[in-house]
């Protein structure tokens, strides 16, 4: 399954969310943070603070990964899971905007970015995550109404 070493007990590997999570692990400064076991090697169901669920063919449902030293922005690839459930990442150094693709996580239940450097506007495609049922950004800098 290429260089990635995807597989383990799960149904599938979806190759685009391992490079989003690779994405995520660079652009916020991956190599600093306070746990980070497997990132990077073998099948990324298996990386610190991720969780996939073979009902969901093995895609990423869960990236909780708070109070981690995580210390730069989040890219667009952020909004490419398709059964992300719960996104933790609260009480680290994330800055920048908050990428509108988020909007795109439609299965998303929980989305805690609260404690971090963020800026700008909550983007109005979060309105499109229908089943979100916490949603937590406080203690950031972020603007607007």
């Amino acid at each position: 399954v290429g260089s990635n070493n995807c597989g383990g007990p799960y149904l599938s590997c979806n190759t685009g969310e391992d490079a989003a999570l690779r994405d995520l692990y660079t652009a916020t400064n991956g190599g600093s943070w306070a746990h980070k076991t497997n990132w990077l090697s073998g099948d990324y169901c298996t990386w610190y603070g991720i969780t996939c669920s073979p009902s969901s063919y093995g895609h990423v449902t869960t990236i909780y990964l708070p109070n981690n030293k995580l210390n730069g922005t989040l890219s667009a690839s952020i909004g490419i899971f398709p059964y992300l459930a719960y996104l933790k990442l609260y009480g680290n150094s994330i800055s920048g905007t908050i990428p509108p693709q988020i909007g795109n996580l439609t299965s998303l239940l929980v989305l805690n970015l609260l404690g971090n450097q963020l800026t700008g506007t909550i983007p109005p495609q979060l309105g499109n995550l229908a089943s979100l049922q916490t949603l937590d950004l406080d203690t950031n800098q972020l603007t607007g109404t």
